[in-house]
């Protein structure tokens, strides 16, 4: 009996030591993957800045810098001078006005498997509900994007513009002006939604020629939304022509920038006095 009583301390002892290297072993794996992850953010923070600082600068009539009574520290892109219960829906976002670091919204699903702004859901319904009873048949192809997801779409296209010969700077570039680059993205933004006609769902300019979107762009301004990229304002939005492309602004803005027939860079800039 003395000798099983032995045993079994030995073998106990090797348990507690089994124990205690899997213990030790598990928290070096967590170290390692926590290490792991926030040098992941970090190259991911810096890559993004890379590819911005690659970019154009900012053009000449490009948005001002706020006002001098406008709050010290406004969010990146944010028109401060702006009553606060319409600053959500101006907030601008370009290559040149990122999203802040910080961001985020509350998003509400719409037409089934989208999300958008929970604050735009409501309009974005009721204009594709009045389409539809006009015998249309608008559909989405893109509302909020995460920054993962734009990230893919943004290296997609670079692959695509080195494919055509360009070299890394001019295929970043040429990339930037169809997809944003993450982080200056409106669909990262949550305002946003692309809309094309069910019967042609090719994102480009024969969008233009459908009925579906002769019927928005009239329309849009009624519940809140407007043509963001009209045609031949590359060089103030830095995104090419998109008739596909709607953005929430507010039924005010909205009817106001469709009326002068500008743009939300040059709305933002008589917003906040500029000249």
């Amino acid at each position: 009996m003395h000798e099983n009583r032995m045993n079994w301390k030995k073998r106990a002892g090797v348990w507690a030591r089994m124990a205690l290297l899997a213990l030790a072993a598990a928290l070096l794996l967590w170290l390692i993957f926590t290490c792991a992850a926030e040098g992941l953010k970090l190259v991911h923070a810096r890559r993004q800045q890379d590819v911005r600082e690659m970019l154009p600068l900012t053009p000449a009539d490009a948005v001002s810098e706020p006002a001098a009574e406008a709050p010290a520290e406004p969010a990146a892109g944010e028109p401060s001078e702006l009553p606060a219960t319409e600053d959500w829906m101006l907030t601008l976002v370009n290559p040149w006005n990122p999203l802040p670091e910080d961001f985020a919204i509350e998003t509400a699903e719409v037409e089934g498997k989208y999300q958008l702004d929970a604050r735009a859901v409501e309009p974005l319904r009721h204009m594709l509900a009045d389409c539809r009873a006009d015998g249309l048949d608008p559909i989405i192809c893109s509302a909020y994007r995460t920054n993962e997801y734009q990230t893919k779409l943004f290296d997609k296209q670079v692959r695509k513009q080195r494919g055509k010969g360009l070299p890394d700077d001019a295929a970043v570039a040429a990339a930037a002006e169809v997809v944003a680059v993450p982080g200056t993205s409106e669909h990262q933004l949550g305002l946003a939604v692309d809309l094309c006609a069910r019967s042609y769902q090719l994102l480009d300019e024969g969008q233009e020629g459908t009925a579906e979107f002769q019927w928005l762009r009239t329309h849009c301004a009624e519940y809140g939304f407007i043509v963001r990229y009209p045609d031949g304002t590359t060089d103030l939005t830095g995104i090419i022509y998109e008739p596909w492309h709607f953005r929430y602004v507010g039924e005010q803005a909205a009817r106001e920038i469709a009326d002068a027939g500008i743009t939300l860079e040059e709305y933002v800039n008589e917003k906040n006095g500029a000249d």
